[in-house]
C-alpha cells in the first residue's frame, strides 16, 4: 500500500484514493512506495505488489512476459532487443486472458478500489480496456458499467461467461471515444459512481508499469530504450514512473528509460505537439474531421482526442525527462512491420503492436536508438487466434443503446434508470 498519493506539481500528499489534487487539477497524482524493489515468487501482475497501490491481491496468471528477441531484433541490427509480450501466447509465458496490455490494469484497480470502499465502477472504452475490466469484474463479481461507441461493440468479447453485474451502454452510430468519456463523466457526476479514471488512476498506471519491472527483475537493469504504440500515452507515463522508482532503488542504474512513443497516422496529436515543440496539444479542427481521421486509421483503438499530454507528470514531462521521442507510422508501415515480426518471432500481434514495431524500425532508421543498447519493445496485444483456439468466447451484448443526448440526467432519479429502455427523451 502506498504511504501516500503525492501531487506531481505542488507535492501535497493524500492518504485516500482520488483522481486529482484539490489545488492542482492540471497535475497527476503519483503513488509513493517503499524505495526497495522486492518482487515476490508469485506469478502474474501481483508479483509486483510492493509497487502496486493495494494491500490485497488475488491469484491470476495475468502479467508481463519479457524475453529476448529471437529474430526480429537481429533482423533490425539490434544486439539486445527484449520483447514484452502483453497478449496471449502460453508457449512464451504470456497469459493475458483478453489478449491485451490492458489486462495488467484491471486486477490492481479492482483490489485497490474495493479497499478504498468503491464497489461499483463506470468505464469508457473503445474495446480493449472494456474487455480487460469486464473479465476481471466478472471474476470478482464487481459491478461495472461500460460506455462504448456502438461501432466498437464487436470488440466486446470474453473468454468466460460475463457476469450479470456487467452492463454495456452503447452510443448509437458512434465511433467517438470522446463522446463515451463525456457520457461516463455525466454518470459519475449525477450518481456519484466511481469512474475508472484513465491516466489519473494510479492503480491503472502502476499495473501497466509491470512490464518495465519484469525486465528489471530478469536483467537487473533498466532498459535503455522503451518503445510502445500509444493513444492516451498512459503506458508511456507508467514506464517513466517505473524508471523513476527503479532509479530511486539504487540497484538498477541511474538512467531513465528513453521513451519512444508511436502513433498511427493520420491521428497523431501527441506526435504533432512534441515534434512542434508545443507545450500543449493543438485544438482539433472540427469533430467531423477528427472522426474522419479515426476512420482512416489502421489501429483506431489508439485514437484519443484528450490524452494527458500537458498535465504535470504527463506525457510531455515523461518525454522531456527521459530524452524521448515520438514517431508516426502509416497503415502500410504497420502491416509491413507486423509481417516481419510474425515471420521472425512467431506468434500473432494486433494493430497497435504492429505500429510499435514500425515505430521501432523508424527510430533505428533515424539513428535515435543505439543498436548496442538494451531496447524493451512493448507488444501491447496479440494472440487472439490462440485465445479462440483455447477458449470458447462470449459476446458482451449492449444493455442499452442511446444517442449522446438521449438521457435526461435531471429526470433520472436512480442509477438503475440509465439502463431502463423506456427512459429516453
Amino acid at each position: 500500500m502506498p504511504t501516500r498519493l503525492t501531487c506531481c506539481k505542488c507535492g501535497r500528499a493524500y492518504s485516500e484514493h482520488r483522481l486529482a489534487c484539490e489545488d492542482c487539477p492540471d497535475a497527476l497524482l503519483r503513488a509513493q512506495y517503499a524505495s526497495r524493489f522486492s518482487p515476490t515468487d508469485d506469478v502474474g501482475v501481483f508479483r509486483f505488489r510492493c509497487w502496486l497501490p493495494a494491500d490485497g491481491f488475488y491469484p491470476t496468471p495475468i502479467g508481463p512476459s519479457v524475453f529476448p528477441s529471437r529474430g526480429f531484433g537481429p533482423s533490425l541490427g539490434l544486439k539486445r532487443l527484449f520483447i514484452a509480450f502483453n497478449g496471449y501466447w502460453p508457449e512464451r509465458g504470456a497469459f493475458n486472458i483478453t489478449g491485451s496490455f490492458k489486462d495488467h490494469e484491471a486486477p490492481p484497480t479492482l483490489v485497490y478500489f474495493r479497499e478504498q470502499n468503491h464497489n461499483e465502477m463506470v468505464l469508457s472504452s473503445v474495446g480493449n480496456t472494456a474487455r480487460a475490466f469486464a473479465h476481471a469484474c466478472s471474476e470478482n463479481e464487481f459491478p461495472l458499467c461500460i460506455v462504448v461507441p456502438e461501432s466498437m461493440l464487436h470488440r466486446l468479447w470474453l473468454t468466460r461467461e460475463p457476469s450479470p453485474h456487467i452492463r454495456v451502454l452503447a452510443l448509437r452510430d458512434s465511433c467517438d471515444y470522446s463522446a463515451a468519456i463525456r457520457l461516463g463523466e455525466k454518470i459519475r457526476a449525477r450518481f456519484n459512481v466511481m469512474i475508472e479514471g484513465g491516466a489519473r488512476n494510479v492503480a491503472r498506471r502502476d499495473g501497466m508499469s509491470t512490464s518495465v519491472l519484469e525486465f528489471a527483475r530478469l536483467t537487473g537493469e533498466t532498459p535503455r530504450y522503451y518503445v510502445q504504440a500509444i493513444g492516451s500515452g498512459t503506458g508511456g507515463i507508467a514506464a517513466y514512473e517505473a524508471g523513476l522508482r527503479l532509479r530511486g532503488d539504487g540497484r538498477f542504474g541511474d538512467r531513465l528509460p528513453e521513451l519512444h512513443l508511436v502513433q498511427n497516422s493520420p491521428f497523431t496529436p501527441i506526435h504533432e505537439a512534441w515534434q512542434a515543440g508545443r507545450d500543449d496539444l493543438a485544438e482539433p479542427t472540427s469533430p467531423a474531421a477528427e472522426i474522419e481521421k479515426v476512420k482512416a486509421m489502421y489501429a483506431d483503438v489508439l485514437a484519443n482526442s484528450h490524452p494527458p499530454y500537458a498535465v504535470v507528470g504527463g506525457v510531455r514531462d515523461a518525454l522531456r525527462d527521459t530524452g524521448g521521442d515520438t514517431h508516426a507510422v502509416t497503415r502500410d508501415d504497420a502491416l509491413r512491420a507486423k509481417a516481419a515480426f510474425e515471420r521472425t518471432e512467431g506468434g500473432s500481434i494486433n494493430e497497435p503492436a504492429s505500429c510499435a514495431c514500425a515505430g521501432l524500425e523508424q527510430a533505428i532508421a533515424k539513428g535515435s536508438i543505439d543498436p548496442e543498447e538494451t531496447v524493451l519493445l512493448n507488444i501491447t496485444g496479440g494472440g487472439y487466434d490462440l485465445l479462440r483456439r483455447d477458449f470458447k468466447t462470449y459476446t458482451l451484448e449492449p444493455t442499452r443503446i442511446v444517442g449522446e443526448g438521449d438521457l435526461d440526467f435531471d429526470a433520472l432519479e436512480s442509477y438503475e434508470e440509465i439502463f431502463d429502455r423506456t427512459r429516453c427523451v
